[in-house]
């Protein structure tokens, strides 16, 4: 999957690309975890910089469920040594992302992105766009989610694997 624009926006998708679920998992959640902790500041394990993250007014409280979801496939996925990819309950959780659901509800797109890993994919890379152009408020406050016709929070794919 590839997108244009934003440097850091090319940079994952490029290092995520050819990867399998597992490793696209770990590193999305290390992505998220170093630029969370650099943003607020907070020398907290990954949840905590989630939460502070919501409590500052740097992301959306889709973002934060989003961000705690791909935090527990990450954990599956990075503590489970037999696990090779993706299993039902990270499916399911995939398909429960809310910045995903947003996108292919509104634009249609339930097709186009087939498989779980283009669409954990896809939400690592809009909320990659996303935190690309925020800073911490001055003072703490509650961030509008994001309309989906706003292509910076909802980035167009370039291309998929399947192409």
């Amino acid at each position: 999957m590839k997108f244009t624009g934003d440097e850091n926006l090319v940079e994952i998708s490029k290092f995520l690309e050819g990867h399998g679920e597992r490793v696209a998992a770990i590193v999305a959640a290390a992505y998220f975890d170093e630029r969370l902790g650099k943003l607020t500041g907070e020398n907290k394990d990954f949840f905590g910089r989630i939460n502070r993250a919501y409590d500052v007014g740097l992301v959306t409280a889709n973002e934060k469920d989003d961000l705690h979801a791909i935090r527990k496939i990450r954990n599956r996925c990075a503590h489970d040594f037999r696990a090779d990819g993706f299993d039902d309950d990270d499916q399911q959780a995939i398909d429960g992302l809310h910045t995903w659901k947003i996108y292919a509800d509104s634009l249609r797109m339930h097709d186009e992105l087939k498989l779980p890993l283009e669409r954990l994919l896809y939400v690592t890379c809009a909320l990659v766009a996303r935190l690309s152009r925020r800073t911490v408020p001055p003072t703490p406050q509650v961030l509008a989610e994001p309309k989906p016709t706003d292509v910076d929070a909802f980035p167009p794919v370039v291309s998929t694997s399947s192409e």
